[in-house]
């Protein structure tokens, strides 16, 4: 990758907070972050340099194609926290095609509820800007942090919704998920 452009994307406030387009001062700590155990726990591995700078990509991809995808978390005392909002998840499951949020931080960020808020600056995007009906969210069961961050944001889960996420690695500790959802009706009646 040469270049990133993400000039169309907007930047969302969330209180203490901003979602903003990718630059290219992002790609060193989001490289850091995909080698990093702790952030990637719940994933099927580890990201090299190359599969990161190819996600940056398909990131820029998305939101030129939809208009919105995962914005970078910023505060005041992060440059880059991570990323949070929202895509379109290319595999094949009951739910799909669907609309998720989806957050992954940096350790410097955790604990502090930067996901939910930006989380909830995210699904107000989707629904009062881009006219989502539901939007979802797939979690490992295991990863009881993001299932707290789901339920904070107003997302509720339904037993019959759980499924395994679909990989190649059949020995994939993690793969057994929960599928979250909230329609913009509620979300938009809620006082989140």
């Amino acid at each position: 990758m040469t270049s990133i452009d993400f000039a169309d994307a907007p930047i969302l406030e969330a209180d203490d907070c901003r979602l903003r387009p990718w630059c290219e001062a992002d790609l060193e700590p989001y490289i850091a972050m995909g080698k990093d155990s702790r952030v990637m726990e719940y994933f099927p591995s580890l990201m090299n340099e190359a599969q990161t700078l190819a996600h940056v990509e398909d990131l820029q991809q998305r939101f030129q194609k939809w208009g919105y995808g995962y914005w970078v978390l910023e505060t005041d005392d992060l440059a880059f926290g991570g990323f949070v909002g929202l895509s379109q998840p290319q595999i094949e499951a009951h739910f799909t095609p669907c609309v998720e949020a989806g957050w992954r931080l940096t350790p410097a960020a955790w604990g502090k509820g930067y996901a939910s808020r930006g989380a909830i600056a995210a699904l107000r995007y989707g629904f009062e800007e881009k006219g989502i009906d539901e939007i979802v969210a797939m979690i490992s069961v295991a990863n009881k942090a993001s299932c707290r961050v789901a339920e904070r944001i107003g997302m509720t889960a339904m037993g019959e919704d759980d499924f395994d996420y679909p990989d190649d690695d059949p020995n994939w500790l993690y793969r057994a998920c929960k599928l979250y959802r909230i329609n913009r009706e509620k979300f938009l009646c809620s006082n989140v």
